[in-house]
């Protein structure tokens, strides 16, 4: 899959500016369209003039790229803000958005970057508001368990990897599962990478489930990673998000940009 039109989310914040940063190198890297996507729900006053100062502060960052401006948000009566995001979403190849600050108070945009993933169809670039945000993810670590979430994630991130200096399969292994089983999915895993000019490396861990997030993240502090690909598990129902621990873990204490499929 090669990557020709991201949709990021920006807004008129320090980590919004740290999202759009990472979008216009990855719309550089990958010459892509890049659709520029507010919602009315950040903007203190009036909808024209939020508009208008996004664009003045970082209309020079995007200089020379194809883009386009999209506005959403509460004043468009048919569908919720979210609704509005998801269905711009779906004719990407890739959307980055921020992950939710636990003191941001925005009722519009609660749990955005998980609807995206559940509803979305595509795969999401969460962006954490601490922590490292380079474009070059020259460092990446995909989180392996052979699951159809997995191979989605793995397959949507490589025009990723391909520009990466190491790749890693990381297979956290249950004190119940059959060790055998995994490794021969991450050996099968390796080969259809190899086809696409990645090399990678595999690494196994036996965990226990419950600790399994906080190892995922230390990890990632342990190697230097600056990119995670995995997949996103959970379902939508009755309006309720549900998400696997793990997930869930990962989206609320990520400190590097998580490729996310589902």
């Amino acid at each position: 899959m090669a990557i020709q039109d991201i949709l990021a989310h920006v807004d008129n914040t320090d980590s919004g500016a740290a999202r759009l940063a990472l979008s216009v190198e990855l719309a550089k890297q990958h010459d892509a369209h890049l659709r520029l996507l507010l919602v009315q729900g950040d903007s203190q006053g009036s909808v024209e003039a939020y508009v208008e100062a996004i664009k003045a502060r970082f209309e020079g960052q995007v200089s020379g790229l194809s883009t386009e401006w999209i506005v959403v948000g509460v004043n468009q009566k048919v569908h919720s803000t979210v609704d509005q995001m998801v269905w711009h979403a779906r004719h990407s190849d890739l959307v980055v958005v921020g992950q939710s600050h636990p003191n941001s108070g925005s009722h519009a945009l609660k749990k955005v970057e998980e609807r995206l993933m559940l509803e979305g169809g595509r795969p999401v670039l969460v962006v954490p508001y601490v922590g490292q945000t380079r474009a070059g993810a020259n460092r990446v670590m995909v989180a392996w368990n052979n699951s159809r979430e997995s191979v989605r994630a793995v397959n949507d991130a490589i025009p990723l990897m391909q520009r990466a200096d190491s790749v890693s399969l990381l297979a956290l292994l249950s004190q119940h599962e059959d060790p055998s089983q995994v490794k021969n999915s991450c050996e099968d895993m390796i080969r259809h990478l190899k086809r696409h000019g990645i090399e990678a490396e595999t690494q196994y861990l036996t965990v226990k489930e419950i600790d399994a997030g906080n190892v995922l993240l230390s990890c990632l502090a342990d190697e230097s990673i600056n990119l995670l690909v995995m997949g996103g598990y959970g379902h939508h129902r009755f309006r309720e998000l549900v998400l696997g621990g793990v997930t869930r873990e990962i989206l609320e204490h990520m400190t590097v940009p998580v490729l996310m499929s589902h």
